[in-house]
């Protein structure tokens, strides 16, 4: 099966050497989800000779749209005609349609002219023309001796390829946000490495791990690593802090924890899943309290987002059921200020005498 594929704009946009790093990445990218026998790269185009489910290349970042195409070798307008014909008679039957036609090269015809031949053969079985909103398109591509006809369009989810901007480290609860925000990271070519801390114990890990099984849908073969910190090394500690604190020195544990993992692993950021405003710990204020002192980049790709669009992107990427399953825990403080003192954090901070360092473990199994 022979598929063409157009790249996202942006990488047409990237310096020679990114544009090849990252058309080549792609390639890779796609031969963890088919078989690529054959491929060639023209202009920002990459055709494929390829085996297996090509509806899987759907959740490949870096492609923005991609089609299944049939290659025919072009002698004269006529016998590409017919071969058109042969091929779209059924599909435009009782329905309007459109004839698009690309043209690359020197031939005897002009690409209306192509349109014009080729509509006239479907009309007969067609419900008519309609060149603005057809019910059908008919698309061929003429590139000098060959033309190409698309039989069937699919999106791509646009982005960069995974595995070309480097690493980060996800704070992966088994919720809405966290999972979404990962996505975002991926399809801006991250690799993902997810830290849970599991406060709510083995049935939190275990959504963890669905999450995750879901996300690498989208990872083209960049298996995303779960690393957790168990509940109990946490939890009773922070018994002792001041509720009105307490959730923003958790926070802060999980980034520096999370800094700690990235440090150990060549990451250079941390992602999570915040939203401003959202939650009494997620004010502008408390979040600058959250990032002081870390050293590597906080990314949140939600923070402008709201519960219903952070939501409706988790039903798109397949990770809504399951953190909708998410069973509560219990909140760690009912009193959590919206404007805790950074002192206050710091000092707490430091009496829970944690080492970072050490507080995360490699998921096995």
């Amino acid at each position: 099966m022979r598929v063409e594929i157009s790249l996202s704009g942006e990488i047409a946009l990237k310096g020679p050497r990114t544009r090849h790093n990252m058309q080549f990445a792609l390639i890779k990218n796609l031969e963890s989800v088919v078989k690529v026998k054959d491929f060639n790269i023209e202009g920002g185009i990459i055709y494929a000779d390829v085996e297996g489910e090509v509806e899987r290349l759907s959740k490949v970042f870096g492609i923005a749209k991609y089609w299944v195409v049939e290659e025919f070798r072009l002698s004269n307008l006529e016998e590409l005609a017919d071969f058109v014909e042969e091929r779209f008679r059924d599909v435009v039957k009782n329905k309007t349609f459109a004839v698009r036609v690309r043209r690359v090269g020197q031939h005897s015809f002009t690409s209306m002219e192509a349109a014009r031949v080729i509509g006239s053969r479907l009309y007969p079985y067609s419900k008519g023309v309609d060149l603005k909103n057809p019910q059908v398109e008919v698309k061929v591509d003429i590139r000098y001796d060959k033309a190409l006809l698309k039989l069937r369009e699919f999106d791509g989810p646009k982005g960069l390829p995974v595995g070309t901007t480097g690493k980060t480290v996800a704070l992966i609860s088994g919720g809405f946000d966290s999972a979404v925000a990962a996505w975002f990271l991926m399809k801006r070519g991250s690799e993902v490495v997810a830290l849970n801390f599991a406060l709510g114990g083995a049935v939190h890990v275990e959504a963890v791990k669905k999450v995750v099984k879901a996300l690498n849908e989208w990872s083209s073969g960049h298996v995303i690593p779960i690393y957790v910190v168990p509940g109990d090394s946490v939890l009773p500690r922070l018994a002792l802090v001041n509720e009105s604190v307490r959730v923003v020195v958790l926070k802060r544990v999980m980034y520096k924890t999370a800094e700690a993992l990235a440090k150990s692993l060549g990451a250079h950021s941390i992602t999570t899943g915040e939203s401003l405003s959202q939650v009494s710990s997620q004010t502008g204020h408390n979040l600058f309290v959250t990032n002081y002192g870390i050293n590597v980049p906080v990314l949140r790709p939600l923070i402008g987002f709201d519960k219903d669009e952070i939501t409706e992107m988790a039903r798109r990427i397949g990770t809504y059921e399951i953190s909708a399953g998410l069973p509560e825990y219990c909140a760690l403080s009912t009193k959590s200020s919206t404007h805790v003192s950074l002192e206050e954090v710091l000092k707490a901070e430091e009496e829970l005498g944690l080492d970072y360092e050490k507080l995360y473990e490699p998921l096995t199994g």
